[in-house]
């Protein structure tokens, strides 16, 4: 026969069915005291989940203004670029060969790469514009020919990397242009870094 398991002590309470009539049996000394009991443990356990969420959600946002406070963006410039990030320019050469009027001209190939100096920053749509050549041009209003820069555009990404190459041709054999501070044309964007890494 299959039995139902009553999940309040048995002498607390008893429901007697006579007839159609409900009856209730008076709780003893005993068992007032014993529910009484009950009521204050259940009460105790419930205060102290309470008190430890309060105290978990303030550790939670005082944790969260410490990791705020202890974090500085910094807007970048063409003058503090270099102070948060490696450059490097590796050129390869491909050929000589001549160029129309006779002379020489000297091919190559020119990887530029960036990367931050510290592994736990954060840059933010970090934009660069810098020089790779010179090409020149015929003024038609002034009736001259000018020289003007070429510049490249290097996208970084979250982790502070970015690499762009450029064919470099000239009549001497210098390897192209070297990425420097004096060569950027435009910083765009910003950096998180945490104040402890200075």
């Amino acid at each position: 026969k299959r039995r139902t398991l009553n999940p309040f002590p048995r002498s607390s309470v008893l429901f007697l069915f006579k007839g159609c009539r409900l009856t209730r049996q008076p709780l003893g000394k005993h068992d007032m005291v014993k529910q009484k009991k009950i009521s204050i443990s259940i009460f105790s356990i419930v205060f102290i989940g309470m008190f430890l969420i309060t105290q978990l959600t303030a550790c939670y946002k005082e944790d969260n203004t410490d990791d705020i406070n202890q974090i500085q963006e910094i807007e970048l410039t063409k003058e503090n670029f270099f102070d948060y990030y490696i450059p490097n320019t590796e050129s390869t050469f491909i050929r000589t060969y001549k160029e129309v009027l006779g002379r020489f001209c000297y091919e190559y190939k020119v990887d530029y790469s960036i990367k931050c100096k510290y592994t736990n920053a954060i840059s933010n749509d970090v934009k660069i514009s810098f020089k790779v050549d010179t090409e020149s041009y015929y003024d038609y209003e002034n009736n001259e020919t000018k020289f003007r820069y070429v510049n490249k555009t290097m996208y970084l990404t979250d982790a502070g990397n970015g690499n762009v190459s450029y064919t470099y041709d000239s009549f001497f054999d210098d390897g192209g242009y070297v990425l420097t501070k004096g060569n950027l044309s435009k910083v765009i964007g910003t950096i998180k870094i945490p104040k402890n890494s200075y």
